[in-house]
């Protein structure tokens, strides 16, 4: 995906993130690109990911291509798995392995959701994960 800034004063944040299971294997390739003309720029490009597997990989690769002098722009990825000092901390609560899980993923994808400001999205997150607020779930 390619972001063009071309004119002064714009703004785009950009979230991109990915949650991994059994054998899959993902890639990301952005760039943003800001004109010379594009001078006050605001732009953020940023790649999560979390892989619930040994076997899950992901390659990632965002880029910024500047040719304006006064801007403000970042990028930047992460790759990692579910701490197991978290999933210990939620057991030691009373949580099963299952759900501790369950919740660091939803956590994590919530945190994706509100920074898109999709809230909708964080619901649908939620569904999949098999845990709410009011689950009783243990």
């Amino acid at each position: 995906m390619v972001v063009e800034h071309a004119q002064p004063h714009c703004n785009s944040h950009e979230y991109y993130n990915g949650i991994l299971d059994a054998t899959p294997k993902a890639s990301f390739t952005g760039r943003i690109l800001v004109r010379r003309a594009a001078q006050k720029t605001d732009a953020k490009q940023t790649n999560k990911n979390l892989l619930l597997s040994e076997d899950a990989t992901v390659d990632t690769k965002p880029q910024l291509e500047i040719y304006a002098d006064d801007v403000k722009c970042t990028h930047g990825a992460t790759i990692g798995q579910l701490n197991e000092e978290s999933i210990f901390y939620l057991r030691a609560r009373g949580l099963s392995a299952d759900t501790a899980r369950r919740m660091l993923i939803h956590a994590f994808a919530a945190r994706s959701s509100s920074a898109s400001g999709t809230s909708r999205r964080g619901k649908n997150w939620t569904d999949w994960c098999g845990i709410g607020w009011s689950s009783t779930r243990a």
